[in-house]
């Protein structure tokens, strides 16, 4: 339909209307999105309201197992007198569309679409697998006591019998999918979900998997911590009843009785499917064992899967049995044998001539071998593998040591010269004759992995591929034990390719790529640990690490840095560089959980490592200082710092000085130091000094120069040259995101900035949307209970309680204090600056009895980490001083005062600025005693130190100079 022909349907507004039908009736989300979005096009419309859900939900109940027209439910929507002016237009467009004679093409495609429609269309699932139907043969009274146990508020295990090899192939998987696709058209259920939990790691990572858009569709599905998505998801499936959950091959003991203990009291609304080769299930589950296909369903099987494809003979129905009797009646065997003779167009007795031929082949390979696969399945893949070209078996090869969860295509399209390469090593190892693949050729990976599909060794998924576990582990158990580790080599190699073709794992834009690979990295570095490979292992580790610690995953992150140091460190021993830099990554994460003892630790270690092998002045070296010194910075020890931070640029500068990488980055930390010990000048100096580095060896828009202008600014700001400083953060701001767009954390950063700097330039009506767009970044990226999203709340509120719209300052401000108590434990600096200024609004507004406590609690835990962040703590005691003096409580409120200028003057000396600002207060105080005398010269010292330091025209010092003015 073109443009011209009338009213067009906002395809937005029919998404997010589809979705809001989420009442257990899955009908209204797949018709309206399915048929209409996929037919009709236009531009955004408004979100629908909660009314609207309402009505919908209500019109699809209404229409619940009955056989429903498109234009019923449009008729049922347009008489809810609830509904909004503006939905009710686009209820009327839909009905124009289907009424107009104009679009009667419009309205066949949409009755077509509708009778077409498949079952995978009309519900919501994930099954790996299509519907086999017929195929599915000796298993009906197993469907069936399914639907009987489960229909009866059990949880029920498939597994096998205790005679049937651990490795499985007997069809689990295969029944809970078929019972899964029976019970969607059956309408049992709106939705099947389908989890492999064979790991800890795999159950989180696929239940969090259910909150994306094409399934649950929950709010919370983008965030990267993974426990809240998991928590949703969990909650979502409270809520609703008529679904069913698969999971998938939960083998090992551990799995089984976490399922038991944690996970299936929340599953408890609809029903629960496991597949597992474990019968020792708790009694409240009931356990149904199955074992292979009896000769005579493996034999109709072979004569259906076949029929119309193989080679027809008198005795197929004899020749079907003998196959199906070699065999064993394993499903995933008898599927493959299928697949031989339907693409060698051979009958049953070819295809045993070869399968022997196979089988002594096993034999002899395997002899003396404990073989966990059964001889028939190994004799079966091993036929098919025998017709593969070098290409498709070199990817099947590598494929087989990654994870059985689905692997990216673009991991192999980008890496095509590793495929080449391991071409190359079959006709050698395997002494026979493949077809050639040249380096010059271009490999079609996709064409090569259809190939794969047909033979039935992998499923295609949208974006990538699976291999059965079983087909996996007879893949490696065909190579020879002296060649698996140059094969596994290569499929660690292939994997570091890949990711270093993508934005670092720590960066926004590489957590989809690393969301796809993370079950294969670990399953990758836990095979080449039992090789003792350790290259490219270790940096695999770090990087997986890295991720995972972007993404909140802390201790995960953790046992991943240690368990790279310790592979370093029997690998090249504990005084190598490369155990220096494991050591420096982990001391970073203890950084991040303020563990800084042990952090200090690590990098001083790092740091002797680095000296001993490169010698003292190697940049090396400097880099390690740097770290350390960034660490003294962070807790404090300022002193300690500075002289560390200085060697580190002379070293650099005796190593090619400005022409290094890290040289304009020493500089600028080295400022942010002197910033923060008031050295606002000296600051400057090297600020501008890293600026034109980067502005001369680097693009004018590169981000490191965006970064060396936001810093610049944020001085500029605190020495109150506020129309300096905000060309230059508009800047860096557009330099962010011309690079890395409109919704990545440095946009966030730069908004926040330039909203804080236009706060202290009483612009407070440009600076709200900036706050509040900072924040609703932050919330899409991390999720809501992020600690970055408690600073942008709490930036937020402060804007909001200057500009006297408490309420919503107050709700803001509680939201960041529940943040940072959850996410960094109730005794962390952050959330005394959280009280802090929960307090000062309580006070503000005349709620002193409640504004009291939460400033003695802040000031209880700033005792604790004096000095922690800078000044933080003096500056507790003097909001709680100020409190005091407010209800007359005058010595005691002296007492802290005096105590905080203590505090400040020997963190930050004598002549900074918080000082200054102490003896302001304590001035302030002697004045309402009538201390007159006393409190001049605090003022006048007061007014001298920032007139010095800001000069005389600073905010700060034109209201101490009028509190002077005051005591005459």
């Amino acid at each position: 339909m073109t443009d011209n022909k009338g009213p067009v349907i906002a395809r937005n507004f029919m998404k997010k209307l589809s979705r809001g039908a989420v009442e257990s009736i899955p009908l209204g989300g797949t018709l309206l999105e399915q048929v209409i979005c996929r037919t009709l096009t236009g531009e955004a419309a408004n979100k629908e309201t909660a009314k609207l859900h309402s009505a919908f939900s209500g019109v699809l109940e209404k229409f619940k197992g009955q056989d429903v027209r498109l234009v019923d439910i449009i008729g049922e929507l347009e008489k809810e007198v609830a509904l909004r002016d503006e939905i009710r237009v686009e209820m009327g467009k839909i009905a124009a569309l289907l009424e107009d004679p104009e679009n009667a093409e419009i309205s066949e495609r949409l009755a077509s679409a509708v009778e077409n429609m498949s079952v995978a269309d009309m519900f919501v699932n994930n099954l790996p697998y299509p519907l086999i139907g017929k195929l599915l043969k000796g298993r009906e009274n197993e469907v069936e006591k399914l639907r009987y146990e489960l229909e009866a508020g059990r949880v029920v295990t498939i597994s096998h019998e205790e005679e049937v090899y651990k490795a499985g192939g007997v069809g689990k998987t295969r029944l809970a999918v078929e019972y899964g696709w029976r019970a969607l058209e059956a309408g049992r259920y709106w939705g099947v979900f389908f989890v492999l939990a064979d790991t800890q790691g795999s159950l989180n990572r696929n239940l969090a998997g259910l909150a994306g858009e094409h399934l649950l569709n929950l709010p919370e599905h983008n965030i990267p911590e993974q426990p809240v998505i998991i928590e949703a998801v969990l909650r979502e499936l409270e809520k609703h009843t008529d679904w069913l959950l698969i999971l998938d091959n939960v083998d090992s003991k551990d799995m089984a009785k976490r399922l038991s203990e944690e996970v299936l009291s929340r599953l408890a609304a609809g029903h629960v499917l496991i597949t597992s080769c474990r019968s020792d299930w708790p009694d409240k589950i009931a356990n149904l064992q199955i074992n292979g296909l009896n000769e005579t369903d493996a034999a109709a099987y072979l004569l259906e899967r076949t029929e119309g494809e193989r080679k027809m003979l008198g005795d197929d129905a004899g020749f079907s049995g003998e196959v199906a009797n070699k065999i064993g009646g394993y499903p995933v065997a008898l599927e493959q044998a299928a697949c031989y003779i339907n693409r060698c167009r051979m009958g049953f007795g070819d295809f045993l001539k070869d399968f022997d031929k196979s089988g002594k082949k096993v034999l002899s390979r395997h002899r003396g071998d404990l073989i966990k696969n059964p001889p028939a399945v190994l004799a079966t893949i091993q036929t098919i593998e025998e017709l593969l070209g070098a290409a498709e078996h070199s990817i099947l090869r590598l494929a087989c040591f990654f994870s059985p969860e689905p692997i990216p295509v673009a991991l192999f399209e980008a890496q095509a010269e590793r495929i080449s390469e391991a071409a190359w090593l079959l006709p050698r190892e395997m002494r026979a004759e493949f077809k050639s693949v040249g380096s010059e050729c271009k490999l079609d990976v996709r064409d090569l992995l259809s190939e794969l599909a047909k033979w039935s060794l992998i499923t295609l998924t949208d974006d990538g591929f699976t291999v059965h576990r079983v087909v996996q582990e007879c893949i490696i158990s065909g190579i020879a034990k002296d060649k698996r580790n140059a094969w596994l080599e290569l499929a660690l190699h292939l994997m570091n390719g890949y990711i270093c073709g993508v934005p670092r794992p720590d960066d926004v834009r590489g957590w989809p790529v690393w969301n796809g690979v993370e079950s294969h990295v670990r399953v990758l570095v836990s095979r080449a640990d039992d090789f003792d490979i350790s290259e490219p292992t270790t940096r695999l580790m770090n990087e997986l690490g890295l991720y995972l610690k972007s993404r909140g995953r802390f201790s995960e992150a953790e046992l991943l840095y240690l368990w790279a140091m310790e592979v370093d460190e029997k690998s090249f021993g504990p005084e190598h560089p490369n155990v220096a830099v494991r050591l420096n990554n982990l001391a970073q994460l203890l950084e991040s959980t303020n563990r800084f003892e042990q952090a200090e630790f690590l990098m001083q270690r790092a740091l002797e490592i680095d000296q001993k092998w490169f010698g003292p002045e190697h940049p090396k070296v400097a880099v390690r200082l740097n770290n350390l010194a960034e660490l003294l910075r962070a807790t404090n020890q300022l002193g300690q710092a500075e002289p560390l931070l200085r060697m580190v640029i002379g070293i650099l500068d005796r190593n090619g000085g400005e022409r290094l990488e890290n040289y304009s980055a020493a500089l600028n930390n080295l400022a942010q130091l002197l910033k923060t010990t008031n050295h606002l000048e000296q600051a400057e100096s090297l600020m501008r000094r890293a600026l034109e580095i980067d502005e001369r060896n680097l693009d004018a828009d590169h981000p490191k120069v965006s970064v060396r202008l936001n810093n610049l600014a944020q001085l500029l700001k605190e020495m109150n040259r506020l129309k300096e400083a905000e060309p230059l953060i508009r800047l860096s701001l557009a330099i962010d995101e011309k690079t890395f767009g409109c919704d990545h954390p440095r946009i966030s950063v730069g908004l926040n900035n330039l909203g804080q700097l236009l706060k202290k330039m009483n612009r407070l009506r440009e600076a709200e949307p900036l706050m509040r767009r900072a924040l609703e970044i932050d919330e899409k990226l991390f999720g809501p209970n992020h600690p970055a999203v408690a600073v942008r709340l709490n930036n937020l509120a402060q804007l909001l309680h200057a500009t006297k719209h408490l309420r919503e300052a107050e709700l803001l401000m509680r939201r960041a204090l529940d943040i940072d108590e959850k996410m960094s434990g109730p005794e962390h600096p952050k959330v005394a600056i959280r009280l802090n200024n929960l307090a000062g609004l309580l006070e503000d507004t005349n709620r002193l009895e409640q504004a009291e406590p939460l400033m003695r609690r802040a000031v209880k835990i700033l005792e604790n980490h004096e000095g922690e962040p800078p000044g933080s703590y003096a500056a507790a005691l003097n909001n709680l001083a100020n409190l005091l003096k407010a209800t007359n409580r005058l010595d005691e409120a002296e007492l802290l005062m005096r105590c905080a200028l203590e505090i400040d003057e020997g963190l930050f000396g004598p002549n900074h600025p918080n000082v200054a600002v102490d003896l302001n207060n304590l001035a302030q105080l002697l004045k309402e005693t009538k201390h007159i005398r006393k409190a001049r010269p605090l003022m006048r010292r007061a007014l001298q130190i920032l007139e010095d330091s800001l000069g005389p025209e600073h905010p700060k010092s034109k209201v101490v100079k009028r509190n002077l003015e005051s005591l005459k």
